[in-house]
């Protein structure tokens, strides 16, 4: 994985299941992971397990996995036969799963909110 957060930066997140509490439009997307047409959307992080939870979008499926977990470390090891690795987008800023575009798409073609 390029861009790798630190282990401060992990901490930061809301702890699984913290957030469980607010409609899944209105989680907040703290941390966006990418490769190639894969994108994963980080809400909530366990420490201890080093699973995600999130928002999961792979290439053009819009329908597919949507909300689940995700394992850390199967991001920070995924590798294409290309050799082409998991980023994280430095620049992200946080904001509700609604205000995604990729999300809202999926939403709106497949699914409700």
């Amino acid at each position: 994985m390029w861009n790798e957060p630190t282990p401060e930066e992990m901490n930061r997140l809301p702890r699984v299941l913290e957030t469980c509490a607010i409609p899944l439009a209105e989680r907040v997307i703290h941390q966006h992971y990418f490769l190639e047409k894969c994108d994963w959307y980080v809400v909530e992080y366990d420490p201890k397990a080093r699973i995600l939870f999130g928002y999961t979008a792979l290439g053009k499926d819009l329908c597919g996995p949507g909300w689940g977990y995700i394992g850390f470390d199967m991001l920070r090891h995924l590798v294409t036969a290309s050799g082409e690795e998991v980023g994280r987008n430095l620049y992200w800023e946080p904001k509700k799963a609604y205000e995604v575009d990729r999300i809202r798409a999926a939403y709106k073609r497949c699914r409700e909110w």
